[in-house]
């Protein structure tokens, strides 16, 4: 039998920062707690908790988090899709 996944809202209001592709790795990004951060030749990405992203920078403020509870194999496809449906 498989175990259904859980959906839980993570506490807090979140932030994606967009900055340049070639920036430095700011500071504000090493506090404790969930911080996600991508790279590519378009843009550096940064997910964090809002408070953490100082005014003045280009951000999406005010989105809510979903966790889904694995883990879930590498070789899982359509993780995502099979929990909506």
């Amino acid at each position: 039998m498989t175990e259904t996944p859980r959906v839980t809202v993570e506490p807090g209001s979140w932030a994606v920062a967009r900055l340049d592709p070639g920036a430095a790795l700011p500071e504000w990004t090493a506090g404790d707690g969930f911080c996600s951060i991508t790279r590519t030749r378009d843009e550096l990405s940064i997910v964090c908790p809002e408070a953490a992203v100082p005014a003045g920078v280009r951000a999406e403020r005010g989105w809510a988090m979903l966790k889904l509870s694995g883990p879930f194999p590498f070789t899982a496809t359509g993780v995502l899709s099979s929990f909506l449906a």
